[in-house]
């Protein structure tokens, strides 16, 4: 007679329950994404509504209820403040939390990916290689990274940003939607560049560029 074991999985949770959490639930659930987890619901400030049947329970005070409970890994968007999203990241890290990461089915052999970077599979990275994608970022929808781009922590790239060879961006940086940065340059901490706009030059930290008139 053959026993079967079944191992119990990791348990996860998504922190977040907007369009990007929600959009997570139904790959999960649809396409087997992160399936080396167990995805149990959603942690979020502002929402007690959960989406296909994943709840949503609690907020970010039951996150040390959640980790004693047994919940050890933890997915976060909040993608509209960066640097906060980045300081969260750091302390849920303390707390005791894992981070998974995701890759893009379009990564080089050559990308290096730092732990709790989130990767849009239809993001695509170019090039010979070289790229370190820094921990805690953002890959999102349709972004091209080419070779040799490096960033820091908590970078948020948005959708359709192309970032183009030997570009360094700092910590806590985002990107909006369809904006650009040229080969080679340097972009700072905490900067933003607004949607469609183009980064041509040294950016230095806290540095703000508009979206074009």
């Amino acid at each position: 007679m053959v026993f079967t074991i079944k191992m119990e999985l990791p348990k996860l949770v998504v922190y977040g329950a907007g369009d990007n959490g929600r959009e997570f639930a139904y790959r999960y659930k649809h396409e087997g994404l992160n399936r080396e987890c167990e995805f149990v619901g959603f942690v979020d400030d502002h929402s007690g509504e959960g989406f296909l049947g994943y709840p949503v329970l609690g907020n970010s005070k039951d996150l040390p209820r959640l980790r004693e409970g047994g919940v050890e890994n933890i997915i976060v968007f909040l993608l509209e403040k960066p640097q906060t999203r980045l300081k969260i990241c750091i302390e849920l890290e303390k707390m005791g939390f894992k981070f998974p990461s995701s890759k893009s089915p379009y990564n080089n052999t050559g990308v290096n990916i730092g732990k709790g970077v989130y990767i849009h599979p239809t993001a695509t990275f170019l090039g010979i290689g070289g790229q370190d994608i820094g921990d805690f970022s953002v890959i999102g929808p349709y972004v091209t990274v080419e070779g040799g781009v490096k960033t820091g922590k908590g970078v948020i790239l948005s959708p359709y940003v192309c970032v183009h060879k030997g570009v360094s961006i700092g910590d806590g940086s985002v990107f909006y939607s369809r904006a650009i940065c040229f080969p080679r340059v340097k972009v700072g901490k905490n900067c933003i560049v607004a949607p469609h706009g183009i980064v041509r030059k040294y950016l230095r930290d806290n540095g703000k560029i508009k979206s074009p008139r």
